[in-house]
């Protein structure tokens, strides 16, 4: 035979071999079911004939399909069928069909028969969906438990068939340990019941470990193919690990970092006094899905595995115990939580001062001064120094007496010290009192008062001898009298001053220089500094731009202005998922009115864009023009600072000067705090406290002026921020404001003063585009979105035709728009994109803002030009009075020129592209790098840009976001700007889903209705919704829609994937019917397991109330839980068979039934 022939014979029998294994054996089918046994047939074939057996060539054919010149002939017997592509058929499967079958393929009537054999088993699910633990619980697949002995461990699944043969692992991050495991089966009616066994050793495992009973074998008969147990040593001890003290601010949230490292589980225990350690949170990480045990509604662990406790109190503090390891190694971490409180008044209080303002002593050269802080915790000591060191030999201090009262966790403390004044002092000098603690403290008090040292004048006595024995009798007479004297002046003086200051009485000129340090300015020089500044206000709110072009179209800030809604925070509610803020409307900016009643400090904040500053220049136009209708009808003196320009300057009165006042004015730094100092009203508008530079030093010392009102004793101050940059401190005496957007009347209104005041139909089609654009209409609530919309649809038919569904598309078009109406070609220089990005990540030496001649050596004069042309850049000229004093160093002008942004979208919206360029060119090291350096709370639209400009480097950002930041509000954002395109993100929400995800009523709308459309990708993914918070205000279930109401034209559609549904409502007391829709629509998720209700008030229900949902709520075994708003805010689960609440706290009331009289007397205190 040739060689030739040989390779032909063996190819054939490949073929052949190939050929005749079409079928895979064996083939499982399950009883009761229609079986399908498939083979890789080929697509042309003669015939395909089944046999039930293995003998094929001594019986019939139970089925055939074949091909003819007549056409297609199919067989099928009874209780057998096959289908077009061969495939064979069981109708009904029972145990009589485990044996073996043939299936036999013929090409054509001269070939022969392809025999293929296949034994079928016949299967039965056990019912149950995965192994079961014994001492576990059979509805939870992953068990937690605590030993202290040895433990034989057993898992079993019972009804099978065939045997699911189990075995026993230790699970690690990196391996599986597979154990040594005894395995029973026995069998009972056909069906098998399996065991396996294995021993946990305690002395072993100094820690934790994670078993796994798996099931090994074909075929997967349970939905899950393994389930865990966590077990936890309860030798464990923890000596040799220093515990970390940290504070928590008493009633505020506070989170307990653990780790960022990858971990397999996390445990969070507290230590008592009394060294008992109880467990809090228990937490294992497997295949990208998170189980987590909580032993108590107080506490919750965050997405960032941190613990989180929301309404800190004083029985919380002890020590935390973190316990994380990967199956190999176990790291435990300690922090001691310790609980402060800010006294009241959040100040130290030197007796004898009104804290109020400036203070100043004129005391006897000896005596005692008292030191108190009320309301305080912890302890600390209190002592007195004197400011300055070269003062230090003026006074001493002895004889120091501390006393501390103790008022139920707070304490008052005392500190009396005895002083004695050097005879040689005549001047004033600054002493302080301060706190100090032998440990680090979140907080540190320190109040300063001058004291003036009272001189005395005794008149000689005539130079004669006195004799006899009333000598020493007479000269301590003389003594006595001269301290008596002394102390009558001492007290005398003191008690007027305090009386004046008390009263707010006016001070002459000689009390004011001698008490106060300031002297009383002239009406001239009021009058003069009232006049500059209404001039400078006035060349502000008469020349306002909504859009950058058009120069020479200036409109008035009272013509433009559309005040929109705003809203005063009324208190703000804890629960397991943070702090919740409710918020009530107030009448328009007449809320002036009412802080200069109630309170000298506001904080008033918005997002970007929503007009905080436009409000400053209405109050200036309002204070100007003697607006008889303005709640600035009584102000005095009107201040508004932009914060942006305050880089360099050391106090708010130098600050005034500069910015404000024209560089020949009379008035003098000392004239403006001595103007300010005796004011009747001043209202000091502070603006941007979010674009504040960084510097901690200068900003305690503004907060210094805000709150202890060092200014004016009649201050009062507004300080506008983003909600994500509000300044905590003392929030106690601090009133919260905050600016919502506009809504379709202040379209309207907008629309009629500054773009078509006569156009009517104009005005309709602007607002029928918002309508008909869901993304249009969301975006417009920010009010610069809209009036840059508005006024170039005016000009341009661009924005008017576009479809967008982002706000990179809607940036992007509106600049190109701002070109083509100035005939430039938009040309995106580097230079000016790079000059955005050092700015924003704090490599730029000068902010957001730069001297003209800065930015002209940076980018050129040629393109400095182009954008000053567009209206992109603008320039803003100042005046000093002082030569040297340029922010820059520029020596010798009196007059310079600052350049910043038409709006800082613009700055983020350069920065951006530069970012994008940055993550294509450079390493995960660089650009990390620089994400850390842009904060999105300042900076949100720099990443949300990026994001919409390029898919991979969205991809980046919305990662390193999930991972650095506590809240996914931002991560959504910049998800949202990938619309369309959310598979690339997959992995990243399926991270956010994992933890709770928020729809607060105070959040956009934009941010709203992009939240639920990210839930609604993930749940049509398949993907795991751990849970939902909804904080709004009346959401309703439409039974129409099947659908959550959460607004007007904004529904939370029914969510498949969703596990836990919690709704908070603040003060809302629900209807029967709206209760009954709640738990419908929880109804209709098909895999929630627990809904919450909290801070509002059910109804009081009857059994026949639940019918309707009863029967769906209890298929799923849903729970039903609710945080009562009263009688401490305790947890209630509903019987949903009995329609009554049972106490669910773990007390000793625990299981308790409300009854109609406790019921009754909650609503009366919630009504109260």
């Amino acid at each position: 035979m040739t060689l030739k022939g040989a390779l032909l014979i063996a190819l054939i029998c490949v073929i052949e071999c190939d050929l005749q294994l079409m079928c895979d054996t064996p083939q499982y089918v399950e009883r009761g079911e229609k079986g399908i046994l498939e083979c890789d047939f080929p697509k042309v074939f003669y015939g395909v004939f089944w046999y039930n057996s293995s003998d094929h060539l001594q019986t019939d054919p139970v089925a055939y399909l074949k091909y003819s010149d007549n056409g297609r002939e199919r067989y099928e017997s009874n209780g057998y069928s096959i289908l077009l592509d061969g495939s064979f058929v069981i109708n009904n499967v029972t145990l009589q069909h485990e044996r073996n079958f043939t299936a036999a393929i013929l090409y054509s009537t001269e070939d022969p028969y392809y025999p293929n054999y296949i034994h079928v088993v016949v299967t039965v699910k056990p019912n149950q969906p995965y192994p079961y633990i014994k001492d576990c619980n059979e509805n939870e697949r992953v068990c937690f438990m605590k030993l202290d002995q040895n433990y034989e461990l057993s898992c079993s699944v019972k009804g099978a068939r065939p045997a699911v043969h189990l075995n026993w692992y230790i699970k690690s991050v990196a391996n599986d340990r597979v154990l040594h495991s005894e395995g029973i089966v026995t069998s009972a009616n056909t069906l098998y019941t399996s065991w396996v066994t294995t021993l946990y050793n305690v002395s072993h495992s100094t820690g934790t470990v994670v078993y796994v009973c798996n099931s090994i074998n074909k075929p997967f008969l349970l939905t899950h193919e393994y389930s865990v147990i966590l077990i936890q040593n309860l030798r464990q001890r923890y000596d040799d690990v220093e515990p970390e003290t940290i504070y928590a601010k008493y009633l505020t949230s506070i989170e307990l970092h653990c780790t960022n490292q990858t971990v397999l589980y996390l445990i969070w225990k507290k230590q008592s006094p009394t060294n008992y350690i109880e467990n809090l949170v228990d937490s294992l990480f497997l295949h990208n899905t998170s189980y987590t045990n909580y032993y108590s509604n107080n506490f919750y662990l965050t997405k960032r595995r941190s613990l989180r406790i929301n309404e800190v109190e004083v029985s919380y503090e002890g020590v935390y115990i973190c316990n994380f390891g990967d199956g190999i190694s176990e790291t435990t971490k300690m922090l001691n939580l310790q609980v402060y409180v800010l006294p009241n008044p959040p100040h130290l209080i030197i007796e004898g001062c009104s804290h109020h303002y400036y203070c100043e002593l004129s005391i006897p050269t000896e005596g005692e001064v008292t030191c108190v802080v009320k309301g305080i915790r912890p302890q600390v000591k209190l002592r007195w120094e004197v400011v300055r060191d070269d003062q230090k030999h003026f006074i001493n201090f002895s004889k120091s007496d501390q006393k501390i009262i103790e008022n139920g966790f707070e304490y008052d403390i005392y500190l009396t010290s005895h002083f004695h004044i050097q005879d040689s002092v005549t001047e004033r000098f600054a002493i302080r009192c301060k706190t100090w603690h032998l440990h680090e403290i979140p907080f540190h008090l320190s109040t300063e008062i001058y004291l003036k040292p009272l001189q005395v004048k005794v008149t000689e006595t005539p130079a004669y001898p006195v004799k006899g024995p009333g000598n020493r009798e007479i000269a301590t007479y003389s003594i006595v009298s001269f301290i008596v004297i002394a102390l009558i002046i001492g007290i005398v003086t003191r008690s007027v001053v305090l009386k004046r200051r008390n009263q707010h009485t006016t001070f002459n000129e000689l009390e004011s220089e001698q008490e106060l340090g300031l002297m009383r300015p002239t009406k001239e020089k009021i009058a003069i500094f009232k006049h500059e500044l209404q001039q400078k206000y006035q060349r502000t709110w008469k020349t306002l731009r909504p859009v950058p072009y058009n120069r020479e179209v200036n409109y008035t800030v009272n013509e433009i202005y559309v005040a929109s809604d705003i809203q005063c925070l009324e208190k703000v509610v804890y629960g397991e998922d943070g702090k919740l803020p409710v918020w009530q409307k107030i009448r328009s900016h007449n809320f002036v009115e009412l802080l200069c009643q109630n309170s000298q400090r506001l904080v008033l904040e918005g997002e970007p864009g929503y007009g905080k500053t436009y409000l400053g220049y209405l109050f200036a136009y309002e204070w100007s023009t003697k607006n008889a209708n303005s709640p600035m009808k009584a102000v005095d003196i009107y201040i508004l600072l932009r914060l942006r320009y305050l880089k360099d300057i050391s106090s708010i009165s130098k600050a005034i000067k500069k910015i404000l006042l024209p560089a020949n004015s009379s008035i003098t730094d000392e004239d403006v705090a001595s103007i300010l100092f005796h004011s009747n009203s001043v209202v000091m508008y502070l603006d941007g406290f979010d674009r504040y530079f960084r510097d901690d030093d200068f900003r305690t010392t503004l907060m210094n002026d805000v709150y202890l009102n060092t200014i004016s004793p009649n201050c009062t101050f507004i300080l506008t921020t983003t909600p994500y940059c509000r300044p905590d401190e003392h929030y106690e005496v601090t009133t919260y404001v905050r600016l919502t957007g506009f809504s379709a009347t202040n379209w309207k209104e907008y629309l009629q003063r500054a773009v078509w005041s006569m156009n009517t139909t104009e005005r309709k089609t602007i607002i029928n585009i918002l309508q008909e654009n869901q993304f249009l209409l969301d975006l417009c609530q920010v009010p610069l979105f809209f009036v840059l919309f508005a006024h170039i649809c005016k000009d341009d038919g661009t924005l008017r035709r576009g479809k967008f569904k982002t706000v990179t598309e809607f940036v992007r078009t509106l600049i190109n728009c701002v070109h083509d109406k100035m005939g430039t070609v938009v040309d995106e220089h580097s230079a000016i994109k790079s000059l955005c990005l050092n700015a924003l990540s704090g490599n730029g030496n000068f902010g957001v803002i730069w001297t003209k001649d800065e930015i002209c050596r940076t980018l050129g004069e040629h393109v400095y030009e182009e954008y000053r042309e567009v209206g992109i850049l603008v320039e803003k000229t100042f005046g000093t009075a002082n030569p040297g004093s340029h922010p820059r160093g520029n020596k010798g002008a009196q007059h310079y020129t600052m350049v910043r942004f038409f709006h800082g979208i613009f700055c983020q919206w350069y920065a951006a592209q530069e970012l994008v360029e940055v993550f294509k060119k450079s390493n995960q090291e660089y650009w990390m790098g620089i994400l850390q350096r842009i904060n999105p709370c300042d900076h949100q639209y720099v990443y949300r840009f990026a994001c919409g400009m390029d898919g991979e480097v969205a991809k980046k950002i919305v990662g390193y976001l999930c991972e650095s930041l506590q809240e996914d509000k931002f991560t959504i954002l910049c998800i949202q700007e990938q619309t369309g395109n959310f598979g690339k993100l997959k992995e990243t929400i399926k991270q956010i889903c994992l933890s709770s995800v928020s729809i607060k009523a105070y959040d956009t709308l934009f941010l709203q209705r992009s939240t639920v459309e990210l839930l609604q990708y993930a749940a049509s993914d398949n993907i795991t919704i751990e849970k939902v918070l909804v904080g709004q205000k009346n959401s309703t279930f439409d039974f129409k829609q099947e659908s959550l109401k959460l607004h007007p034209g904004l529904f939370l559609p029914k969510l498949s994937t969703l596990r836990c549904l919690s709704l908070r409502d603040p003060g809302r007391e629900v209807s029967k019917p709206d209760f009954q829709g709640l738990l419908q629509f929880a109804s209709l998720c098909q895999s929630l397991k627990r809904i919450r209700f909290q801070d509002c008030m059910l109804p009081f229900l009857q059994p026949k109330d639940l019918q309707r949902e009863r029967t769906s709520l209890d298929e799923k075994e849903v729970d039903v839980f609710w945080k009562t708003p009263v009688h401490g805010c305790d947890w209630y689960s509903l019987d949903l068979k009995s329609g009554e609440w049972h106490l669910s706290a773990k007390t000793k009331r625990e299981g308790e039934i409300m009854s109609k009289k406790q019921y009754a007397k909650m609503v009366q205190s919630f009504k109260a």
